[in-house]
């Protein structure tokens, strides 16, 4: 069944929910436990040990930080520092599928992960602000320089905050606030990389402003487009535009980043062709694509500028 407004998942202690690809889900509650649902087939990504697909949320076992799905599998932090994961050739050096998570690296001081919902490619940042990237990047959406498949993390030079991976593009955050890019600027049309053209990049290429803020959920690296925060709670887009997702309250498409209005937003993620970001005073926005009811306004309408979605 589809739904146009939100409806409760069974439960009052969660506190932080992990929407991956759109087939599969990770959800977090107080006691530390996490829960998955959703398709399961193929490579078994849902961590359980089998290929069942759950339409309500089940515990995956273990002690984990994070856990966040991909098209193909699942990659997932645990409380000791540890990279894990699921699902299709994952980062351990070979080609196997694995339905319970296995550890990647034998490190211990990893901090963020980042794989690309819609994707193969997949980022992680330890606490040393190293960033590493690994899996298949076609599409030049890895800061590597090419468009290669690899099967276990290479680090990127420089010092990193955040990371976001999409099908077609990357964004990483440094520490020194600046913004970086590449991948596919998709097919030279959408001008997503921010660069104010259509050329395509495998290496980092940095995008225009400064203090760009980074760390979970301030930066969304979209597969057509971009969201990014500056530190002043200023909200900036750029890229597709066909379904109103830049929230400028018209279809045209932009190449370098433009402000989407107001200056006390908090946190942002992107769907496929919308999105989503909560302002400080607690409340939940929407905008772009809504054919099967994503904006949560009770309709199937588009809206290019932000709506809220009921609540506080």
């Amino acid at each position: 069944v589809s739904y146009s407004s939100p409806v409760q998942i069974p439960g009052t202690t969660w506190i932080n929910v992990q929407c991956g690809d759109t087939v599969a889900q990770s959800a977090f509650k107080t006691d530390g436990t996490v829960w998955v649902w959703g398709r399961n087939t193929s490579y078994g990504k849902l961590g359980l040990n089998n290929q069942t697909q759950y339409s309500s949320p089940v515990q995956l076992p273990g002690s984990w930080k994070t856990f966040a799905h991909y098209q193909g599998g699942g990659l997932g932090l645990k409380n000791d520092g540890t990279l894990w994961a699921t699902g299709d050739d994952g980062g351990t050096n070979n080609t196997v599928n694995y339905s319970s998570p296995v550890q990647i690296t034998s490190a211990t001081n990893w901090k963020m992960i980042s794989p690309a919902h819609a994707g193969a490619q997949r980022a992680a940042i330890n606490t040393d602000s190293e960033l590493y990237v690994w899996g298949g990047i076609g599409e030049g959406n890895g800061f590597t320089g090419d468009r290669v498949t690899y099967s276990s993390p290479i680090q990127i030079p420089g010092s990193w905050g955040s990371v976001k991976g999409g099908i077609y593009v990357i964004t990483g955050v440094k520490t020194d606030g600046t913004l970086w890019m590449s991948g596919r600027n998709h097919g030279g049309v959408n001008g997503s990389l921010g660069q104010n053209n259509q050329t395509e990049y495998s290496s980092p290429v940095q995008v225009p402003g400064t203090n760009w803020a980074y760390g979970a959920g301030k930066v969304a690296g979209g597969d057509f487009g971009c969201m990014a925060l500056k530190t002043d709670g200023t909200l900036w887009v750029w890229g597709r535009n066909a379904s109103g997702e830049l929230g400028q309250n018209d279809t045209n498409y932009r190449s370098s980043p433009v402000q989407v209005p107001g200056t006390d937003w908090a946190l942002i993620e992107t769907g496929y062709v919308n999105n989503y970001a909560i302002k400080t005073d607690g409340t939940l926005w929407a905008w772009g694509d809504n054919r099967y009811g994503h904006l949560g306004q009770n309709n199937r309408t588009y809206y290019s500028s932000p709506v809220q979605i009921p609540g506080t």
